[in-house]
């Protein structure tokens, strides 16, 4: 959405036009970013500024279930209903971990990479999350 709102009271909205996702505008969900088919100026012709207003759903603590990962071994495992998932007796060092898109919910997408780099220290316990976002339909 773009809105023209007020010089001198930002919270009043002038003018709020809708876009259209392929129409007015592309979205790159895994570099996070957007192209607009039109320059969206910074002003108005009478001085108002001209903002780019998005709506997005982010779910920090959430997980989704059912997704599986893969190690760079073939080992697959599968999130459960928290999101989590763990390989037990994975050795230490760097380990490629690619989460596989098939498996993701309709209506969710990656955000960023499906593979990631993870180094298993020593103690054989590490942390890696994969972000997923819920997109529009």
């Amino acid at each position: 959405m773009i809105e023209i709102r007020e010089e001198d009271d930002p919270d009043e909205v002038i003018k709020s036009t809708s876009l259209e996702r392929d129409r007015d505008y592309y979205l790159y969900h895994k570099e996070g970013m957007i192209l607009f088919k039109k320059a969206v100026p910074s002003w108005d012709k009478n001085g108002n500024p001209v903002w780019i207003v998005i709506d997005y759903e982010y779910m920090p603590e959430a997980g989704v279930s059912g997704i599986s990962i893969v190690m760079e071994d073939g080992t697959t495992v599968t999130t459960d209903p928290d999101g989590s998932y763990s390989i037990p007796g994975v050795e230490p060092g760097y380990h490629v971990l690619t989460l596989d898109e098939e498996t993701l919910p309709e209506g969710w997408q990656v955000l960023g990479e499906i593979y990631k780099f993870v180094n298993v220290p020593e103690s054989g316990m590490a942390k890696l999350n994969f972000t997923i976002i819920r997109i529009e339909s």
